[in-house]
């Protein structure tokens, strides 16, 4: 299991999960997993929030956030960087849609984190 599964795999219960294995996670369980992302050493890279109803998933164009690297810093203020400005994120988001929002996740960890950097001074 990849170490973003494993993150999710404490969430399973309480997510929607869609048939193209797609996870999303509610207002307070996504707040706990940027939480969960922090404690294991990993970072929020994006989130998108998302509407999920009978006609199926719809994406809110204006609640999508990325926080791809762009400039050298240590993994570690990069990672808190992260975390705090996916926090503040998700409270923004919550209180402009209300509790029904679900957001997905995409999560990087130390070792991307260095892959990322050298194709980020490479130019490839």
């Amino acid at each position: 299991m990849t170490k973003e599964g494993e993150l999710y795999a404490k969430f399973l219960e309480r997510a929607e999960v869609q048939p193209s294995g797609e996870i999303f996670l509610t207002g307070g369980a996504a707040q706990q997993f940027v939480m969960v992302c922090q404690s294991a050493g990993m970072a929020v890279l994006g989130i998108e929030g998302v509407r999920i109803d009978s006609d199926g998933v719809a994406p809110y164009l204006d609640v999508i956030a990325d926080y791809s690297p762009r400039t050298l810093v240590p993994w570690e203020a990069y990672q808190e960087r992260c975390n705090r400005f996916a926090h503040d994120f998700l409270r923004n988001a919550i209180d402009e849609k209300g509790v029904g929002i679900y957001f997905c996740f995409e999560t990087l960890g130390p070792d991307e984190y260095v892959e990322c950097l050298r194709k980020l001074t490479s130019g490839t």
